[in-house]
Formats: structure tokens, C-alpha cells, sequence
């Protein structure tokens, strides 16, 4: 996915304000796919560092907190091929995930905490309606709910903390785009 806001060439033609392109996959005359998988456990995130100035030497020093923290996981499944050989092909993708982290305000008094698991998912489908006439579907979703806890903490950059609220917020959005072709010389 590739997002301009401005500056953009001639290729994108007259748009006003910004363009999203989108290029994707697309299904071949063999059926092919996969998965893959990655995580990021905590255990091997480096040290949560934040910086204090010292009252005797006025100087500014790195101090490890060790409270902040991270982990995500992500899997994928994809495949792709003919639907009808020669006149109808498809490719879809389901991302499955899991991320959360703990992180601080820049003084260090207040925490949150934020956490998603929202699936996303892309559809293509290639129809050669004709030799000359090409018809495409793609269908794609990079919604994503995101819950967040805030808290207060007891002390600066201290793992001891009380609840002050809790939210969620939504971003991105399921998107279908079509696009005819058709190819008038050789």
C-alpha cells in the first residue's frame, strides 16, 4: 500500500488531496500458497532506558527501568490460483495477530497499557472477461480495533499504578475497489 499526499506524478492523474495505491497479488494458472509466522517475545526486547539530570552535576544520564514492554506475534496465509483455467484467478491473504505493550509518558507518571488482535484479510479476482476485456475485484480490510488502559503511576516510572481509564479506538477500514480494462489495439 503506498499513500501520497502530495507532490505526487502525473501518473495518478487529477486528484485532489491525496492517493492510496494499492498493489497486490494476483492468481496464476498453478495454485500456490503459504504461511508464515513471526513473534517478538519480550524477553528479547533490550532494557526500557529514560533520561534524568543529576541535581550534583547538572549533567543528563541514561537510567534503566526495565517496566516498559512489547510483544507481538503475526501470522500469515496466503494462496492463489486458477478459478476457472484461463478466465477466472484469485489470491487471498488472512493476517492473524496479537500485540501488546506497556509504555510511559514523557515525566514517567502516567502508563498505558495497549493491546489488539484484529484479523485483516485481502481478496483479489481476475476475471479475462474477453481477450481485450479484463475485469478486477480486490477486496481488502486493515481495520483495526485497538484497546487502551491508562493508568497513573504511584512514583516516576514505577510499576505500582492505579487505574484512571480505559478506552478503544478504531482505525483503518474495509476498502473494495474495482477496475475494468480493455485493450482497444494490439
Amino acid at each position: 500500500t503506498q499513500v501520497k499526499n502530495s507532490g505526487y506524478g502525473a501518473e495518478f492523474g487529477r486528484s485532489l488531496g491525496g492517493v492510496i495505491s494499492v498493489n497486490t497479488k494476483r492468481g496464476t494458472d498453478q495454485f500456490k500458497g503459504g504461511v508464515s509466522m513471526s513473534y517478538a517475545p519480550e524477553v528479547y526486547r533490550g532494557s526500557t532506558v529514560h533520561s534524568e539530570k543529576s541535581a550534583l552535576t547538572g549533567k543528563w544520564n541514561l537510567i534503566e527501568d526495565g517496566v516498559g514492554s512489547a510483544e507481538k506475534t503475526v501470522f500469515n496465509l496466503y494462496g492463489g490460483g486458477p478459478l476457472i483455467k484461463d478466465t477466472l484467478y484469485g489470491f487471498a491473504l488472512v493476517q492473524l495477530g496479537k500485540s501488546t505493550e506497556t509504555s510511559f509518558s514523557a515525566t514517567g507518571d502516567n502508563q498505558s497499557d495497549f493491546s489488539t488482535n484484529t484479523p485483516q484479510y485481502l481478496v483479489k479476482l481476475d476475471w479475462n472477461v474477453t481477450k481485450d476485456n479484463l475485469f478486477e475485484l480486490t477486496a481488502f480490510s486493515d481495520k483495526s480495533k485497538e484497546k487502551v488502559n491508562n493508568f497513573k503511576s504511584e512514583s516516576t516510572f514505577s510499576a505500582s499504578r492505579t487505574s484512571t481509564n480505559n478506552d478503544s479506538y478504531t482505525s483503518g477500514g474495509q476498502n473494495i475497489i474495482g477496475k475494468w480494462t480493455s485493450f482497444l489495439t494490439n
